[in-house]
């Protein structure tokens, strides 16, 4: 999720549309309280800043016409024509270069169930706090910076990362201190840059 918003996403029977909520945080950065003080942002929703959508859009992937996609890759191979009927819908996000970096290092010998777990421990105890939606914090996903100490390999494997602590942490360093954080960005596709 951005940094700029919380989102809610539901799964309701419509077919044709997405819901979504966006909570915009106060203008002050939000530290990350302890969690029997956690401060909770208003579930009224501030005038959205106009990029909201075009946010929800590009991260979900949501421009190509996946039902003329699947047609073409039906017709090109027997085998996808067989499975695709099990995993309509299914979209590539366009997710922000260094949180796939970290999913896929990640999602060596697991589990998407496990995945996410990982994922969202990374987001509690090294993301910035963004807000609440009711009792549930919500965190961003840790620059490569939050994961340069030392100390982080130990902490993630306490955390049950187990042999990819290791991984993770070396390759923070070497986005963050050695090419620099933008160096991720600069791999992108060219026609397919990252939104804003």
């Amino acid at each position: 999720m951005s940094s700029l918003r919380v989102g809610e996403w539901h799964r309701l029977p419509d077919p044709e549309h997405l819901h979504f909520r966006a909570i915009f945080p106060s203008q002050t950065a939000l530290p990350t309280p302890p969690p029997s003080a956690a401060a909770t942002i208003a579930e009224s929703i501030p005038p959205d800043d106009g990029d909201t959508l075009d946010f929800v859009k590009h991260y979900l992937n949501l421009g190509p016409n996946l039902t003329e996609l699947y047609e073409q890759w039906a017709s090109a191979d027997q085998n996808f024509r067989k499975k695709a009927p099990k995993f309509t819908g299914v979209r590539i996000l366009k997710q922000d270069a260094w949180e796939a970096l970290v999913g896929f290092i990640c999602s060596s010998n697991n589990n998407i169930a496990r995945i996410s777990q990982m994922m969202e421990k990374l987001c509690i105890h090294y993301g910035s706090l963004i807000g609440h939606i009711g009792p549930q914090a919500f965190h961003d996903f840790p620059p490569p910076s939050a994961l340069t100490d030392p100390k982080v390999e130990q902490h993630l494997r306490q955390l049950g990362f187990g042999y990819r602590a290791k991984y993770l942490y070396q390759t923070a360093v070497m986005v963050a201190k050695d090419k620099g954080e933008d160096w991720l960005d600069s791999l992108r596709n060219p026609e397919s840059p990252f939104l804003g």
